[in-house]
């Protein structure tokens, strides 16, 4: 069975993670029109990295997708065992981040869902938890020195300037924002399962030239981002039900 599941919106940052990887197979189409997944071995765990598309609605469905197709057998009756890491580029909101550091999700909110009028919390979706904490404990290892570890909140749109400026009001301990993260977290909160991890390099700074600097920062931040990723696994217990051998793994007796 695949130990975890790696999730890219994009090429470029699903690259740098093939290029780090013990062993690549065959990229395949699915499990939805727009993702491909590719089976990886790293640091002898054997895993899936899957390619979803930008955005919250594509990511969410092609992890709910895998999870219920590509996963089944693996799974069984109960929650998928293995661990769910979002990797990739993010913007940096914090005034203790750069370019090129990596945030490493404790925890994820949304940035733009405001439903107070009914007495729930800003970024809070009705019936939801105002925030999903992350199941794992992040190991920065050897990218210590460019780590920080918070909050990631997600975004629908691609934040600039402006909108940064509004969510540093209302969420002012965000560090970092992508357009994924939360609604990974909450699709792992609605589907039982307990270990999910958001990993993301900073290409840019919500700056007025955000878009510009996303664009140059993107082949930085996500090499990064693969970095820490690797680190992580390299230091994660295996899900119930597996020991690691080798390049491999084999079932407990």
């Amino acid at each position: 069975m695949s130990e975890f599941l790696l999730l890219a919106a994009m090429t470029e940052e699903a690259t740098a993670v093939r290029h780090r990887s013990d062993a690549v197979g065959p990229e395949q189409a699915g499990p939805t029109a727009r993702a491909t997944h590719t089976p990886i071995t790293v640091a002898g765990r054997n895993g899936t990295l899957l390619t979803t598309g930008i955005g919250a609605v594509n990511a969410a469905t092609a992890l709910t997708a895998w999870l219920r197709d590509v996963g089944r057998s693996a799974r069984g009756s109960g929650p998928w065992p293995g661990t769910v890491v979002s990797l990739g580029s993010a913007g940096g909101l914090a005034e203790t981040v750069s370019v090129g550091d990596v945030v490493l999700g404790r925890s994820y909110r949304y940035a733009d869902v405001d439903a107070r009028e009914f007495g729930y919390e800003f970024g809070q979706v009705p019936g939801m938890p105002p925030e999903y904490p992350s199941g794992v404990a992040p190991a920065p290892g050897e990218t210590a020195a460019h780590a920080h570890s918070g909050l990631i909140v997600t975004s629908s749109s691609f934040v600039g300037a402006e909108l940064a400026a509004r969510i540093r009001t209302r969420i002012p301990q965000a560090l970092a924002v992508d357009m994924e993260s939360a609604a990974l977290a909450q699709a792992c909160h609605v589907l039982g399962v307990e270990r999910f991890v958001s990993v993301r390099g900073i290409s840019d700074l919500c700056s007025p030239r955000a878009g510009e600097d996303f664009h140059d920062g993107l082949g930085l931040a996500s090499s990064r981002s693969a970095a820490a990723v690797l680190d992580l696994l390299d230091h994660l217990d295996p899900p119930a039900g597996v020991v690691r051998a080798g390049a491999g793994e084999r079932p407990r007796a």
